[in-house]
């Protein structure tokens, strides 16, 4: 009997789990160019540009944002369907936005997000961002 009480209770909280996380949308998000610690990029050449994703709460309640950043693509300039490769994630984070507010999901340990780089076997255009939005109570 404790059992059956153990497993109904244990239930009723994934259930309630799952009513509180509801998803949502109207989360805007756009690659953007921002000003980060300086880098350099070359003989005699610094900068501090980078690109980054911006997450926007378009809704008008606070939500808790999961990302993940993957890659896919071939390295050092492979001349090959990039498609056939399969993805791989780089970098997940979970960010609470209030309503209105904006955010900037960064990658400035890599050199792919440097915008001054001059390396054609790294592309910003590799990278893809996947989100899950989830509204809180």
């Amino acid at each position: 009997m404790k059992k059956v009480i153990t497993i109904l209770i244990i239930l009723m909280c994934f259930v309630s789990v799952s009513a509180i996380a509801q998803e949502v949308r109207g989360i805007e998000t756009r690659r953007v160019i921002y000003d980060g610690p300086q880098y350099s990029c070359g003989y005699n050449c610094s900068s501090t540009k980078y690109y980054g994703w911006e997450f926007a709460n378009r809704n008008s309640c606070t939500v808790s944002v999961d990302i993940t950043l993957s890659h896919q693509g071939g390295a050092f300039g492979n001349n090959y369907d990039v498609t056939s490769i399969p993805a791989h994630i780089v970098k997940t984070q979970t960010v609470v936005l209030s309503a209105g507010e904006t955010y900037i999901f960064k990658r400035e340990e890599h050199q792919t997000t440097h915008v001054d780089y001059n390396n054609s076997d790294y592309s910003i255009s590799e990278y893809y961002i996947e989100y899950k939005a989830y509204k809180l109570q």
